[in-house]
């Protein structure tokens, strides 16, 4: 994000910044994105990692299944 110089960006925000890069899919930790009800009409596809923290260690071992799900994600 920083060499995007997105940093600053949250929620919304970031999604359209993403969107609007022509990124298709948004990878994220963020375990409250799978609650959210109003992702529906984005253009972007979205895996969300059960990882227990952010921490390298913590993602790592999730690396395998996310590179599975990107074939079958689809936007919203």
């Amino acid at each position: 994000m920083r060499q995007e110089r997105w940093d600053g960006l949250q929620n919304g925000n970031l999604l359209s910044a993403a969107e609007a890069a022509g990124f298709s899919i948004f990878v994220t930790g963020d375990r409250n994105l799978e609650h959210q009800k109003n992702y529906g009409d984005r253009k972007l596809g979205f895996i969300v990692l059960g990882a227990v923290s952010n921490r390298l260690e913590d993602v790592l071992p999730l690396i395998g299944r996310a590179l599975e799900a990107i074939e079958r994600v689809r936007a919203g």
